[in-house]
């Protein structure tokens, strides 16, 4: 019974996310799971092997063998091994780290703990639940590791292999373990005014009207100064 329940849950999965997708853009690969109540906006891509539970925003796409749980935005460029990590363990004044004597969870089969002592998850979004949220225009390359309760704001870029441990600025790159800042895509005024457009909340038929500006970001600012009310 319990694994006749198991098949018709993941065929239900698969009607959801696979079958019924394919009208809006969504193409699954091969050996995914993805969360039952996860939210794929459309346009959407996720390649073999990879765990999501969260919220995936039009356009973006994960690359394989990922494992992230979160939201993502809209238009986002998430490559291979990209991992959230979640769960926290205290790492100053406990005298050890191990849950048995702060979680009432019995992670080891046991515990000795009477009450729960320690915060064991961190939320980025605690309102809908989300351990890592990850902004619109988002650039995430091979390997990155990002720890729960992280925010990475739009339009940021992380490089391969970095170990993201407190938030990311909009529009800034960082690289590294840990993570630290070591540049941004465009000067502050840019920044600013990018991030007061929000082009990622534009309709569709708007975006893929001004596409051929997006190679130039001047003449893209330009065009949409000239479109202000």
């Amino acid at each position: 019974m319990i694994q006749m329940l198991g098949s018709l849950k993941q065929l239900v999965k698969w009607w959801k996310f696979a079958l019924r997708g394919r009208s809006r853009g969504i193409r699954i690969g091969r050996g995914c799971e993805i969360g039952f109540r996860s939210e794929l906006e459309g346009g959407n891509r996720i390649l073999d092997d990879t765990t999501f539970s969260g919220r995936l925003g039009y356009g973006s796409y994960l690359g394989e063998r990922c494992r992230i749980s979160g939201s993502i935005g809209r238009f986002c460029s998430i490559s291979a091994e990209v991992a959230t990590i979640p769960g926290r363990h205290p790492t100053t004044g406990f005298v050890s780290t191990h849950p048995a004597f702060y979680s009432l969870k019995g992670q080891a089969g046991f515990t000795y703990a009477k009450a729960q002592l320690f915060e064991e998850y961190a939320y980025a979004d605690a309102e809908k639940g989300y351990g890592v949220v990850i902004g619109h225009d988002v650039l995430i390359s091979h390997g990155v590791r990002i720890l729960e309760g992280m925010t990475v704001g739009d339009g940021a870029i992380l490089a391969a292999g970095s170990l993201v441990r407190s938030d990311v600025e909009p529009y800034a790159i960082y690289a590294g373990v840990p993570a630290r800042k070591i540049g941004q895509r465009f000067d502050d005024d840019t920044i600013r005014e990018l991030l007061e457009l929000r082009w990622w909340d534009r309709d569709l038929p708007w975006i893929e009207a001004h596409a051929p500006l997006f190679t130039d970001i001047q003449a893209f600012l330009a065009a949409c100064r000239k479109e202000a009310p």
